[in-house]
């Protein structure tokens, strides 16, 4: 009996470690004298809109008016605070509605005011950006109480960085970027405030300690919350950080972070997650690479590895029809997926089928909002829609077998679509062996 157990569990560490694969794609690819050869510096970095003439040129009118009303809209509500008995809410009833209800509305609402006012630049939402900025410095914790293992309440002592409280630091500091002289107008402690917040909750923590987090793993594969977080490191290292010298440390940094989600893949870049969570895994790799690629013009880009390419393909050859996707784990079968973000991938990838499905998605769902998650996606499709092509020739792929994660796919001239999935218990968001 004895024998057989030692058996199971080197056979279930076998199956739970076997997609590592050391690749260090970009580590092995630039050095951080690189990095530091090629990053733009603070001062010249301009990847966004910072004028209401310059939205003008790249964006729609009806999307700069959409944008507007988005403001508007949000001004009718307050930044209210997160009381403690709503922080320990999950603790005691296993409910995070309540705190993600109020916590997630406060960052979409900064969100469109902040976009409202630099498309629009009559200085009408000012006023509620510092209020909702002020706000949010004074919350205890940026992310949910459902990921501070089980206390409920944040040591502040401690600041515990997941998949919001990332999120929540690019949110603060794309209103540094579109509004920040705007703020200064108000009071200048308010943009101290937000780099002195945000490097106390994301950037100390990332840069002395960031290996005691699961998602941050070197000897098991990592999930969607490693590319997430990441992408939002990156861009608020970006735009706020001030020393050069740590700007250029924190994006390489970024980088090798980033590898250990790519190491992670197998050979057919497939998402043991499933599609609906590939958004926020193999998207927020785009993500991740869109802002390495233009933050240092093009000169820190792997489009092209096989990987890379692979890992794309995997969402578009999960897709069955309409809002149907092959799913499993619980991942949500039923998605509408971000076509603007999609066609983005895949001109930077040169992959036809891609481009085409991200036309498809976009034509049939429209999806251009103010996004509850990833936000920094927002701006850059805000800035795809002019040059996105209003049809498309997508068909569904016939078939696919990919083998890192067991799942095939197969359909008939008449309709019928068959999906099958091997894999094991170990894979993402399934019970443990």
């Amino acid at each position: 009996m004895k024998k057989f157990l030692l058996i199971f569990l080197c056979l279930a560490h076998y199956i739970s470690w076997a997609q590592i694969t050391p690749r260090h794609i970009l580590e092995k690819a630039y050095s951080i004298e690189k990095v530091k050869e090629t990053l733009i510096p603070l001062k010249d970095y301009k990847p966004y809109p910072t004028s209401v003439e310059d939205w003008k040129k790249v964006v729609p009118d009806s999307i700069i008016q959409q944008v507007i009303k988005n403001g508007e809209e949000a001004l009718s509500s307050t930044f209210e605070p997160i009381s403690g008995s709503m922080s320990l809410d999950f603790v005691r009833s296993g409910d995070r509605s309540v705190h993600g209800k109020l916590s997630f509305g406060k960052r979409n609402r900064l969100t469109a005011i902040i976009l409202a006012e630099s498309v629009e630049g009559k200085g009408r939402f000012m006023e509620a950006i510092f209020n909702g900025i002020w706000s949010i410095c004074e919350e205890s914790f940026w992310g949910v109480p459902a990921h501070i293992s089980g206390t409920g309440l944040p040591d502040v002592e401690n600041p515990v960085v997941d998949l919001f409280s990332a999120e929540t630091a690019s949110v603060l500091a794309m209103a540094d970027y579109f509004v920040g002289d705007k703020l200064d107008k108000i009071n200048k402690l308010i943009r101290k405030r937000i780099y002195f917040e945000t490097n106390r909750r994301i950037f100390i923590p990332m840069t002395t300690h960031s290996d005691r987090y699961g998602w941050m793993s070197k000897t098991r594969p990592v999930n969607n919350w490693n590319p997430w977080i990441m992408s939002n490191w990156l861009m608020s290292t970006l735009l706020l950080e001030q020393n050069d010298q740590r700007r250029v440390d924190m994006v390489y940094s970024a980088m090798k972070g980033l590898d250990l989600y790519i190491n992670g893949l197998g050979e057919d870049g497939g998402c043991d997650e499933g599609p609906s969570y590939w958004f926020a895994a193999g998207g927020s790799v785009f993500d991740c690479l869109e802002l390495l690629d233009k933050s240092t013009a093009g000169n820190i880009n792997i489009y092209k590895e096989p990987i890379i390419q692979k890992m794309a393909a995997y969402v578009y050859k999960a897709h069955i029809d309409g809002f149907y996707f092959t799913n499993f784990a619980d991942a949500d079968p039923v998605l509408k997926p971000d076509g603007l973000m999609l066609f983005r991938f895949g001109k930077a990838l040169k992959d036809e089928n891609m481009i085409q499905f991200g036309q498809w998605a976009n034509l049939n769902f429209n999806r251009f909002e103010v996004s509850g998650n990833q936000r920094m996606r927002t701006i850059e499709n805000m800035m795809t829609i002019k040059d996105i092509p209003s049809q498309t020739t997508y068909q569904p792929v016939q078939d696919a077998w990919i083998s890192d994660i067991q799942v095939m796919t197969a359909r008939s001239a008449n309709g019928l679509y068959l999906a099958a999935h091997g894999g094991h218990n170990a894979e993402s968001h399934k019970q443990a062996i």
